[in-house]
């Protein structure tokens, strides 16, 4: 068991908080290491056409090789701030770690690429840049749910606080997570114990990890502990239909392809910059929903056999 010392002044820094940068890890872990969620099921062709971004796949090649760990510096604790607030400052935090800091939290047989970047200082900046490609490119369409549930959780939780204190709401998060009194103790196979009644303990829920706790002490001015939620509203996958897979711009741009186009009439008509387009064409044509043919120095993008039948899937609800 660890035992977490949360009095005095901790006990009033003791919160729950989100961490989207804990959320897109977590489905970004399931991409690279071929994983299901335990409710959601498979992370999707995004998720894994994502990580063909060199980035990304240094992420991921962290991720895999660790497997049941996340380093300290991918996972900083989130602040005292709403979602879109928490985003930008964590991401912050993770392209400000310190060369040698990086070096410390990396260790281990590594892949070469993840050597090389940490010797020369660049794993940090890469890491946050490849955190937002993937959160953007996968995640930012649908994000709403994951937000949705966490808020939800949070005001839940607060209302406990409220009527019953402290203890009742703590003791109510997790099985493994219990409140003693000045302490939380959390129910794990080894022993430890950490003072942070000067700094308070974080608790992180989230939808999209594991069914376990993420640990992480040691720093007091980075430590938090990420629990599941219990309960989870129907997974976006659970409503069937081309918005509901792809998201609402990928949707749009296969609608709009019954009759071959370029990137730059795509661009115009969907509002959209050449770059965000061409990434979702290039998600679209891995999936084989696409086909391309070059007309002099134009490429143009149709529906394939199997865009057309994804188009004409009707809105189910499992």
């Amino acid at each position: 068991m660890i035992s977490v010392s949360v009095g005095g002044p901790g006990l009033a820094y003791v919160r729950l908080t989100p961490s989207p940068v804990a959320e897109t890890l977590e489905w970004l872990r399931l991409a690279a290491c071929g994983e299901r969620h335990r409710e959601f099921g498979d992370p999707g062709a995004a998720a894994r056409f994502a990580l063909r971004d060199r980035d990304v796949a240094l992420v991921g090649a962290v991720l895999r090789t660790y497997r049941h760990y996340v380093p300290d510096l991918l996972m900083p604790s989130p602040p005292e701030q709403d979602w879109d607030a928490a985003w930008r400052q964590q991401l912050e935090q993770v392209r400000a770690t310190p060369a040698a800091d990086a070096v410390r939290m990396l260790p281990g047989n590594l892949p070469r690429e993840v050597r090389d970047a940490v010797q020369q200082g660049t794993f940090a900046g890469r890491a946050a840049r490849a955190l937002r490609h993937f959160y953007d490119t996968v995640l930012a369409e649908q994000i709403s749910t994951v937000r949705a549930a966490i808020d939800a959780e949070v005001a839940m939780r607060a209302r406990l606080m409220a009527r019953h204190g402290i203890g009742h709401a703590v003791n109510t998060l997790h099985p493994k997570i219990h409140w003693s009194g000045a302490a939380i103790d959390l129910r794990v196979a080894f022993r430890e114990t950490w003072d942070l009644s000067a700094t308070g303990l974080p608790l992180v829920p989230s939808l999209l990890g594991r069914p376990g706790l993420n640990i992480q002490l040691g720093d007091p001015a980075n430590s938090f502990v990420q629990y599941a939620l219990r309960a989870t509203p129907a997974p976006p996958a659970q409503v069937q239909g081309p918005v509901q897979l792809f998201g609402a711009h990928r949707a749009a741009i296969l609608r709009d392809l019954d009759v071959p186009r370029s990137t730059t009439e795509l661009s115009r008509r969907h509002r959209l910059s050449k770059s965000t387009v061409s990434y979702h064409l290039a998600a679209l044509l891995g999936a084989g929903l696409l086909v391309r043919a070059r007309e002099g120095k134009a490429v143009h993008y149709s529906r394939s056999r199997d865009g057309d039948q994804m188009m004409a899937l009707p809105v189910t609800r499992n």
